[in-house]
């Protein structure tokens, strides 16, 4: 089997299951090796109350400079929550000159859920700067919120708007990135999922029963699996990647909802992540 490496840009949250260690855990199952560049330490992650945030904005520079010193080759990128958008300097710097052929960068453009913008500087001016990266970005994979902060609207204007998600996928290819996987997307009848577009014109759509909780984090979870189907499959799979990863993260709210734990822990992957493996080397090998 080809070693594949990726480095992945996002906080480290000590409690509460999200970013690098689901960045971590997915990738270790998926037969990739995660480099992570840390831009934050967190004590919880922030739906907990009462976090503690170490900002590692200016230890960036450093830690590129080393990796570049080194000769670190990667084979994909993928970056998550940013506490500062100048990390997203750093990592195409890293991007620019660390990347084997074909490397895709993968953006989740982490800035708000639900209607609402995170605490913090999930601003407009943050998310003026977040689309101009994401539009140098092979993927990016919003969610509803994430996609009208990255037009310049409203967080909840998606909800006003009957033909927002109608228009939202071209507008956002407008940005100059290469596909965009829409996620936490509803279709009227009782099932969630994720719908995408490819400047080639591909489309698609992936939508599996909803489960009647909340969990965070299923988002660094999603990308983080569409990430490793992507480096495993190839990018011309994306329909593929967005199924996998819409089948995993269903199966772990699932598992999750029944074993009644509490929600803000996040959704109990480690059990299902050997079923990620099994998926993920039957389609390599095929």
């Amino acid at each position: 089997m080809e070693h594949l490496r990726i480095a992945a840009l996002h906080d480290i949250s000590g409690f509460g299951r999200g970013s690098m260690t689901t960045a971590i855990s997915v990738c270790a199952a998926s037969g990739i090796q995660c480099c992570p560049l840390v831009g934050a330490v967190l004590s919880a992650h922030t739906a907990y109350p009462n976090v503690t945030i170490r900002d590692l904005t200016e230890d960036l520079a450093s830690c590129v400079d080393s990796w570049q010193a080194i000769g670190c080759r990667f084979d994909g990128f993928y970056s998550g929550y940013m506490s500062d958008i100048r990390q997203a300097e750093q990592m195409l710097a890293l991007y620019e000159t660390c990347a084997n052929p074909s490397a895709p960068l993968i953006v989740d453009p982490v800035m708000g859920d639900n209607g609402k913008a995170y605490a913090g500087a999930f601003g407009p001016e943050f998310a003026g700067k977040m689309a101009d990266y994401c539009g140098r970005a092979h993927v990016i994979t919003p969610n509803l919120t994430e996609a009208a902060m990255l037009l310049g609207l409203a967080p909840d204007a998606w909800r006003e708007d009957s033909i927002f998600l109608e228009n939202c996928l071209e507008q956002l290819l407008e940005l100059g990135c290469g596909a965009v996987v829409l996620t936490g997307v509803r279709d009227g009848a009782g099932n969630i999922g994720a719908v995408y577009q490819t400047r080639q014109g591909q489309k698609g759509s992936v939508f599996r029963p909803r489960v009647g909780a909340y969990f965070p984090g299923t988002g660094d979870l999603f990308t983080s699996v569409l990430t490793a189907a992507l480096l495993r499959t190839g990018q011309d799979r994306l329909d593929w990647a967005v199924g996998t990863a819409v089948d995993f993260v269903q199966r772990c709210i699932l598992q999750t909802h029944n074993a009644d734990t509490p929600p803000l822990e996040g959704v109990l992957l480690e059990e299902a992540l050997p079923e990620l493996w099994k998926t993920l080397n039957r389609k390599h090998k095929k």
